[in-house]
């Protein structure tokens, strides 16, 4: 379960590091105009997701009969210059293991998994705490002018890769939940 700490301790912490452009994303990460900056460059990624990282998340789906929770384990296993492979098994809640999944991506399009146009995007600076630890974080929360639905990711600051809490909300209603419950190797 995922603590955010009050609304108002949420933007006092924004307030008292608005004058620190540190602790928000870099403006160098924005991928295209228009867009919003990513949490990570392609590199950071590289850096924290080299071969050997991995990443476990409890994956909460809502559907007619309720919650369906599953794990979900994502192994970064060979890393170059460019591109990365990723291995990823779901392990559904009686303890049993899907195939392995596995993925070929190149850096950058890891970080434009995080590229969100700027008029439909807000970014805060909060402290959060889940099963793999307290962690500051960008908050982004975008807004799909569309459908009205929202999306709601916090990506750790010293932790470069994929969010490590997720939401998705629609019509008032939670309706995806993703969150990190351990990963190695620890800083």
């Amino acid at each position: 379960m995922v603590k955010c700490f009050s609304t108002c301790t949420a933007v006092s912490l924004f307030l008292a590091f608005q004058g620190a452009s540190a602790q928000l994303p870099s403006q160098e990460n924005r991928l295209e105009k228009g867009d919003a900056p990513t949490p990570y460059a392609a590199s950071e990624i590289r850096r924290d997701c080299s071969s050997g990282a991995w990443r476990t998340y409890q994956i909460e789906t809502l559907k007619a009969a309720g919650w369906k929770k599953t794990q979900q384990t994502t192994r970064f296993v060979a890393g170059g210059p460019q591109v990365v492979e990723i291995s990823v098994v779901d392990t559904d809640a009686e303890g049993r293991q899907g195939e392995t999944r596995t993925i070929s991506s190149t850096w950058i399009e890891l970080q434009k998994h995080a590229s969100f146009p700027d008029a439909h995007t807000v970014i805060e600076l909060v402290p959060v705490e889940l099963g793999a630890g307290q962690f500051d974080a960008w908050l982004y929360s975008v807004v799909d002018p569309k459908t009205g639905g929202e999306m709601r990711l916090w990506f750790a600051t010293t932790l470069a890769g994929p969010p490590i809490h997720m939401e998705q909300w629609q019509e008032g209603r939670l309706i995806y939940r993703m969150t990190l419950l351990d990963f190695g190797p620890r800083p």
